[in-house]
C-alpha cells in the first residue's frame, strides 16, 4: 500500500513539474516582519504571473498574516514585561529615597 502511495505521489509530481508554483527556498524564513513582507511580495507576484494557483496564494497569505499576529503579540508581551520590570525598579528606587 505504501508503495502505491509513493507511485501516486511521484506521478503527481511529474504531472505538476514545469507548471510553475514556488520553488523550494524561494520564500524567505519569516523571522522578521521585513521577511514576511518580502514573502507576501513574492506570493503576490507569483499569483499575478500565473505561477501560483490562487488557493495556494491565499493559503500562504493567511499563514504569513497569522505569523505576523503571533510576532506582534510576542513583541507586545516582551515590551510589557520590560515596562513592568522598569516600573518595579523605579518603585524600589523611590522606596530607597524615602528611607534615607
Amino acid at each position: 500500500m505504501a508503495d502505491l502511495g509513493r507511485k501516486g505521489a511521484a506521478a503527481t509530481a511529474r504531472k505538476w513539474r514545469g507548471r510553475g508554483g514556488l520553488e523550494p527556498g524561494e520564500l524567505p524564513q519569516l523571522g522578521t516582519p521585513h521577511n514576511a513582507q518580502r514573502a507576501l511580495d513574492i506570493v503576490a507576484h507569483a499569483a499575478a504571473e500565473g505561477r501560483l494557483p490562487q488557493r495556494q496564494a491565499d493559503a500562504t497569505t493567511r499563514a504569513v498574516r497569522e505569523w505576523l499576529r503571533a510576532y506582534e503579540a510576542g513583541t507586545v508581551t516582551d515590551r510589557l514585561e520590560e515596562l513592568r520590570a522598569t516600573v518595579a525598579e523605579l518603585k524600589g528606587e523611590k522606596k530607597l529615597r524615602r528611607v534615607k
